[in-house]
């Protein structure tokens, strides 16, 4: 599977903070979660994609990449942004029709709140 630039900006939002993930690790399976394991699937997860690419995921891979997709807070602050002149209304519809082209891809929906 084959990311655009920006459709890869929306992903790497999420990898970039792996903690994010690895919460959402704890809401979804409680106290049982191995926090140190957690993190490190994740950092592999990201180390593989940068390195490999997004074919062929093992089921650890697979879930950290829907998680950056469908736990995404890439949009929060856009339309604020649009409004205050921050960003252009043109670079924000290029990043939601970048959310569109990655949810066709993957069949996972981004977060655009």
């Amino acid at each position: 599977m084959k990311f655009t630039k920006l459709e890869l900006e929306i992903i790497n939002h999420r990898l970039e903070v792996p903690d994010a993930i690895t919460d959402n690790l704890h809401d979804e399976h409680g106290d049982g979660t191995n926090w140190d394991l957690a993190l490190d699937v994740v950092n592999r997860a990201v180390d593989r994609f940068n390195a490999d690419g997004w074919d062929n995921l093992s089921e650890d891979f697979t879930y950290v990449l829907r998680n950056a997709i469908e736990g995404s807070t890439f949009f929060a602050g856009m339309d604020d942004a649009v409004a205050s002149g921050e960003m252009s209304k043109g670079k924000a519809l290029a990043y939601y029709k970048a959310a569109k082209s990655i949810e066709r891809k993957t069949k996972w929906s981004v977060n655009l709140t």
